[in-house]
């Protein structure tokens, strides 16, 4: 952001266009990697390469992922009862959270403008005292650069807002509504730097083919188009990614390609798609996509494109 900053500083944050990974921390998984809540029944019946080739969404670690521009991180979270211990999450466990958390931090403290997105959307094994726990880690990890979340920063912050205030991580957080009535009176206050996920929308084209999701985004960004004009201060994720069912994973070619391979054949035919002088950037806020750094060449690309974006002025919706 600070590279294009005279540009962007009157906009908001869903104003501009910003790089996202998809299940975020499934970077380091492999054969030996437990199985985690959210794992399919079938999974426990498979070898752990093959779990692993389908699980795994992303080559670099989280704060690689920030130093190659990715500025919404997706992610899962579970429980592991065996050490009562956080870990994000995906079929497998990952990294454990908090050790993401301080990469996060890492950057931030090290870019002092830069802005970090962070969706915590899927929980899995997770109890109120967890929740807490989580909470209470991400108060004091991050206490002076949490966005609070109210009518002000919401509707009305530009990017020069959130520079002058230091104020530049913005937690999603869907936690259970059972959650609330359980939380102490000396956490209540943390609550305001917890972002509802109602500030967002995230539709899931949910398909194998690259074609029908091209087709699928087309439809979902027309939409948006028309909501923005009712939600004008919602943020919108723009879902570029593949989801292999479980029959093309084990009868189909794909198969031998694994998720990397499958990904990499879309990120190549998005980026033709996004070069397009036809391509309509209208409405698009954070594109978020599998294994970022492939094909060879795509992310500089990508992140090329999404600036030249972020240069022009805001479109009136």
């Amino acid at each position: 952001m600070e590279y294009y900053g005279a540009w962007i500083k009157d906009k908001r944050l869903n104003e501009i266009v910003l790089p996202g990974t998809h299940d975020s921390g499934a970077y380091n998984l492999t054969s030996r990697s437990k199985l985690a809540p959210d794992a399919e029944k079938i999974f426990y019946k498979l070898p752990g390469w093959f779990i692993a080739a389908w699980s795994k969404t992303q080559n670099l670690s989280i704060l690689e992922q920030l130093k190659h521009g990715i500025r919404y991180l997706d992610f899962r979270v579970a429980l592991n009862v065996e050490n009562d211990k956080q870990y994000l999450c995906h079929a497998q466990y990952c990294d454990e959270l908090f050790f993401c958390f301080n990469q996060i931090l890492q950057f931030l403290e090290a870019n002092k403008r830069e802005i970090v997105l962070v969706d915590l959307n899927h929980f899995y094994a997770m109890t109120n005292v967890s929740h807490q726990a989580l909470l209470t880690s991400i108060y004091d990890i991050f206490t002076d650069l949490l966005v609070p979340f109210n009518h002000e920063t919401s509707s009305s912050w530009t990017i020069e807002d959130y520079w002058s205030h230091n104020k530049r991580i913005v937690f999603f957080y869907s936690y259970p509504d059972e959650f609330i009535p359980s939380i102490p009176s000396e956490h209540i206050q943390k609550l305001q730097y917890i972002w509802p996920q109602s500030e967002f929308t995230s539709p899931w084209p949910n398909t194998t083919d690259s074609s029908i999701l091209k087709s699928r985004l087309l439809a979902i960004s027309e939409n948006q188009l028309s909501n923005k004009k009712h939600k004008p201060n919602q943020f919108f994720v723009y879902q570029c990614i593949l989801t292999p069912s479980t029959q093309s994973v084990v009868w189909n070619s794909t198969f031998f390609k694994a998720l990397k391979g499958v990904s990499s054949t879309n990120n190549e035919f998005l980026i033709k798609w996004f070069e397009d002088k036809e391509m309509d950037w209208s409405g698009l806020n954070i594109i978020i996509l599998d294994y970022i750094d492939l094909p060879y060449g795509f992310y500089k690309r990508f992140f090329e494109l999404c600036m030249q974006q972020n240069m022009k002025p805001t479109a009136k919706v």
